[in-house]
């Protein structure tokens, strides 16, 4: 049996829209917006998708009656989107709002078909089209900032992750669910960020000189010959993109333990169900929303365990750390 939690979850929408909408971004003195007051406008738009695109994965698991109202809901959060863009791309931008409208209704089938138990992959399929026609738009605007593949790949781990939520409620699984939600904004965030530094990148006289938002940065652990994750402790910060590169003979995962205190975290079976191949990278970033003193254990499911959640698994095994 689902459970929805729909007076709560409603509550917590109205704290979160509130919040976003009175924080509209402003213009520096010169008169020229930075490039940052564009990511935070794109960020808190990004933000209420997820925020709708969560009740839309409640309303149909628990068969509520909302769910036209919160489709046209989100559907309305595109439009706008696509008007944040419009300054820079003109009339294209219909283009987008009616790419994102399709969008919607594919995960609106998409969470059906694992509500009702059939058609799940040809779903999942069309959702990644969907990302695939997506990122091919937006490469044609702006090839240089937005290569097709990252773009794609944003929404395709926008995709797994609202199957695995809707999965994870199908089954009363709400540590899952949780731990989906994390990836759903995540996903989003990332995609966000890398429209607005391609739009200030792209037109610089429109912004104040030297405020593009800086690349979010990198820190790389390698998977050796060892059956080691090195370095085996990361310290990070909010944002960073952590990568993972295979340098040994075998194949390898990056699984986030289960039982971790903290929802989230790096998980390369999304992508890569029998693991990342020899010379295969795997990409996950730190939400911008994690605290110092969040954590994710994490380890290899071939060659190492878990530690419950509460400590670094033995053999091939790793911990993240926000500073």
């Amino acid at each position: 049996m689902t459970q929805s939690y729909r007076p709560v979850f409603l509550l917590t929408t109205a704290v979160v829209l509130t919040g976003l909408l009175a924080a509209a971004p402003g213009a520096r003195a010169d008169g020229l917006p930075s490039g940052e007051s564009l990511r935070g406008q794109l960020r808190d738009l990004f933000v209420i998708q997820d925020v709708y695109t969560r009740s839309l994965v409640i309303s149909i698991t628990s068969s509520l009656p909302d769910v036209e109202p919160t489709a046209r809901a989100l559907q309305n959060v595109q439009d706008q989107l696509a008007g944040a863009l419009s300054p820079y791309y003109g009339d294209k931008t219909a283009r987008l709002a009616t790419l994102l409208h399709t969008y919607t209704t594919d995960v609106r089938s998409l969470i059906r078909a694992v509500r009702f138990g059939g058609g799940v992959q040809p779903a999942r399929d069309q959702l990644e089209m969907d990302g695939g026609a997506l990122a091919d738009l937006l490469n044609g605007w702006n090839q240089t900032n937005w290569a097709h593949d990252e773009i794609a790949g944003h929404f395709r781990a926008h995709a797994v992750s609202v199957q695995r939520e809707a999965g994870a409620r199908m089954h009363g699984d709400w540590q899952g669910d949780l731990f989906n939600v994390t990836g759903d904004e995540g996903a989003l965030l990332q995609l966000a960020d890398l429209i607005a530094r391609g739009v200030a990148l792209q037109f610089p006289d429109r912004f104040a000189a030297g405020s593009a938002p800086p690349p979010p940065p990198v820190s790389v652990v390698v998977m050796t010959n060892d059956n080691l994750f090195a370095p085996q402790v990361l310290n990070v910060s909010p944002g960073t993109i952590i990568r993972w590169d295979n340098q040994s003979d075998l194949a390898h995962t990056v699984s986030t333990d289960t039982m971790n205190r903290v929802p989230g975290g790096p998980n390369s079976d999304a992508d890569s169900p029998n693991g990342l191949a020899a010379g295969a990278s795997y990409t996950w970033q730190v939400p911008y929303t994690a605290h110092p003193g969040d954590l994710w254990y994490y380890h290899d499911r071939f060659k190492g365990k878990g530690g419950a959640g509460v400590g670094i698994g033995p053999k091939m095994a790793g911990e993240i750390v926000v500073q």
